[in-house]
């Protein structure tokens, strides 16, 4: 099953944002049973719920996060995870020197887009600033979607025989 874990910093905010908006891409293509999307953070404290904002903007959009609860990145879910696709250049970095095996698999998102730009962190900010964040990841999720679909194909030889 093709795993793609989305990472940010406390995972609260936008890798959970990510996350859901990838598996609903997924579902409206009948994917969803077949994939699966995982989000985790670089420097997370373990069982927070999604920022209160996020969680209200993303219900807005049919979309429920209450049950989610933050998690430390960690080896198991890299060694895992076919893509890893992170919203800043420093989440980049902390991957490749913490976890240099799975150097490979991390991206980040805007990648997928063929373009190097950093998902803004909306912690503390506006109800704006979030509603601007949340547009930008499926920017980049939607504009990416399909490089996402062939990487994880072109990577795992045991999906395509």
């Amino acid at each position: 099953m093709p795993n793609v874990l989305f990472i940010c910093t406390a995972n609260i905010i936008r890798s959970p944002i990510a996350s859901a908006l990838f598996a609903r891409k997924l579902e409206k293509l009948g994917l969803n049973k077949a994939w699966q999307t995982e989000s985790a953070g670089t420097w997370a404290r373990e069982g927070y719920p999604a920022a209160r904002e996020s969680q209200q903007l993303l219900k807005t959009m049919g979309l429920d996060l209450s049950r989610h609860r933050s998690r430390m990145v960690n080896e198991t879910l890299l060694k895992n995870a076919d893509l890893v696709l992170v919203m800043e250049k420093g989440h980049t970095e902390a991957l490749w020197i913490e976890f240099p095996a799975y150097k490979d698999r991390v991206y980040l998102l805007s990648e997928m887009c063929g373009v190097e730009s950093d998902v803004r962190d909306p912690v503390g900010g506006t109800r704006e600033d979030f509603e601007d964040t949340i547009r930008d990841i499926d920017h980049w999720l939607s504009q990416g979607f399909s490089k996402i679909i062939q990487r994880i194909y072109r990577e795992d030889k045991s999906l395509n025989e």
